[in-house]
């Protein structure tokens, strides 16, 4: 009963209370539109008149800055969003997971790869001053072999030419198929590029990798990205400050249409020195 209670009063107070204080938000919208641009959604996906909607409740903006500052944070103001959208319920926020020079990609909602929570993810533009919305991974794409990702990390971007075009890239460790517990060295690597990038531009690519990563007397991978960063336009890094980085070169090609993913991409791993690497007795 208690429940119950709770369930109508929370229905009275979205109809009486949100519902005009959004139609209002709605018009104050409609009169002066948000700082930052909002990106075309071009994907063709089922859902992608939800994700239109969601973009255009989502305001972002940029501190003013000199020709020499560097961006330290960012205001994400939430106008509204549709009624019947599965984030309607979320306490929405972003969570900024990396950058390439002037693109910065979040986590918007509760979304992680893998994870059921209902999200997206925002790329900024910064010096176009525009914002992009990218569809979540399809739960179908992972399976109980593939868990989250490399954990620590998360999406990284990559601006893969001069005209500010991107790639996103999440890289997923697979599972063991016994207990389905350890990580191993076999992965899913997962791209999604920009409108403008040529023929594979608003779709997600999946190509399965094996990666060149260590691993302990058990043939467990012990690899655990820390961070993530670009280098140049042609390559990424996923770094473990314990062990060495993991670099995936080649994507500028595979961009420029230069073959498959097969083709183009090049794992290897660069392990730190053996005096910085991780010792068995450090925590």
């Amino acid at each position: 009963m208690e429940q119950s209670a709770i369930q109508e009063e929370m229905i009275r107070h979205r109809a009486e209370v949100q519902e005009p204080a959004f139609a209002i938000l709605r018009e104050r919208q409609a009169s002066r539109p948000g700082a930052m641009r909002k990106e075309p959604v071009t994907f063709a996906y089922h859902d992608a008149d939800y994700y239109r909607q969601v973009l255009d409740g989502i305001d972002p903006r940029l501190p003013h800055l000199d020709a020499d500052a560097i961006i330290n944070h960012l205001t994400l103001g939430i106008s509204w969003r549709p009624n019947d959208h599965y984030l309607w319920n979320l306490p929405l926020a972003g969570y900024i997971a990396s950058h390439h020079d002037y693109l910065l990609v979040l986590y918007f909602g509760a979304y992680r790869p893998g994870l059921v929570e209902p999200g997206c993810y925002l790329v900024i533009n910064a010096w176009a001053n525009s914002v992009a919305i990218v569809p979540p991974l399809s739960r179908c794409c992972f399976s109980s072999t593939s868990p989250c990702g490399i954990i620590g990390t998360g999406v990284a971007v990559l601006r893969h030419n001069e005209f500010g075009d991107y790639v996103l890239a999440e890289l997923c460790l697979h599972r063991d198929s016994r207990s389905h517990l350890l990580p191993t060295n076999k992965a899913t690597l997962f791209l999604w590029w920009s409108p403008s990038s040529g023929p594979p531009a608003g779709r997600w690519m999946q190509e399965e990798v094996v990666l060149p990563l260590p691993t302990d007397i058990d043939h467990t991978v012990t690899f655990r990205a820390d961070m993530a960063f670009a280098v140049s336009s042609t390559t990424l890094c996923w770094a473990d400050l314990r062990t060495g980085v993991l670099v995936c070169s080649g994507i500028d090609r595979l961009a420029a249409g230069a073959g498959t993913a097969h083709d183009c991409l090049v794992f290897r791993f660069i392990p730190l020195p053996e005096e910085c690497a991780r010792k068995p007795d450090l925590l």
